[in-house]
C-alpha cells in the first residue's frame, strides 16, 4: 500500500524531472523572440479575456515567453493559479480565483484583480507539464464552452512543439558553435606546430 512518504517521493521525482525538462528550453530570451508572441493575442479573443500569457514554471518563478496584458516578463509562482492547471491534464476553468479554496496565498504577484481564470498546461512528448497556457480577466464571465477549450488545448499543443523545437535549434547552434571551435583551435595547433618546424630547420642551417 502506498503511504504518503512514498507519493511525497513520487511528486519530488516528477518535479525534479520537470524542472530539468525547464532547463533545457535554454535561453528564455530567445523564445520570447519567437513566433509564440501572436498566441496570446488569440487567446485573449478566443476566451474574451483581459490578458493572456504562456508562461513555464521553475521552482520559484512563473516566466512569462509570451503575453497580452500583463506588461510582465516574470512574477514569483507562489499565488498563482497556474501551478493549479500544472497538476491537471486539461483545461482548468476557475469562476473566481481571489474566493477560492485552493488559492491560499494572500499576495497577488499579477498586480491585477484575479478573477476568472482559464488555463492548459504545456504538456511535453514525455508527459511532463512543462508550463501554461492561460487567459484571466478582473470581472466574472461564464465559462468557456467545451469547443473554446478543444481550441485552447489545440494552441497549447502548437505553443508546446514550437517552443521545444526553438530549444533544440538552440542546442544545434550550441554544439555548430562548440564544433566550430574545435576546428579553429586545431587549425591554430597545426599552424602553430608547423611554424616551431620551421624555425627548428631555420636554427640547424645556421649551425
Amino acid at each position: 500500500m502506498e503511504t504518503e512518504l512514498d507519493q511525497a517521493a513520487l511528486l519530488k521525482q516528477i518535479e525534479i524531472k520537470r524542472l530539468e525538462s525547464i532547463s533545457n528550453l535554454g535561453n528564455l530570451d530567445k523564445l520570447r523572440k519567437s513566433e509564440i508572441q501572436t498566441v496570446p493575442a488569440l487567446v485573449k479573443n478566443l476566451l474574451g479575456v483581459e490578458a493572456a500569457g504562456i508562461s513555464v514554471l521553475d521552482e520559484n518563478t512563473q516566466h512569462f515567453l509570451a503575453e497580452s496584458g500583463l506588461d510582465k516578463t516574470e512574477v514569483p509562482r507562489a499565488g498563482s493559479p497556474c501551478n493549479l492547471t500544472m497538476q491537471s491534464e486539461g483545461a482548468l476553468v476557475i469562476e473566481n480565483w481571489e474566493q477560492d479554496a485552493r488559492n491560499g496565498e494572500p499576495e497577488n504577484p499579477f498586480e491585477m484583480e484575479r478573477c476568472f481564470y482559464a488555463g492548459v498546461p504545456l504538456i511535453n512528448p514525455e508527459g511532463v507539464a512543462m508550463g501554461t497556457l492561460f487567459g484571466m480577466s478582473s470581472n466574472s464571465q461564464d465559462p468557456p464552452s467545451e469547443e473554446k477549450l478543444e481550441l485552447l488545448a489545440g494552441l497549447s499543443r502548437m505553443v508546446t512543439e514550437k517552443i521545444l523545437a526553438l530549444a533544440e535549434v538552440q542546442q544545434l547552434s550550441k554544439q555548430i558553435a562548440r564544433l566550430n571551435l574545435k576546428a579553429k583551435l586545431s587549425n591554430n595547433l597545426t599552424k602553430e606546430v608547423a611554424r616551431q618546424r620551421q624555425l627548428v630547420e631555420e636554427a640547424r642551417e645556421e649551425i
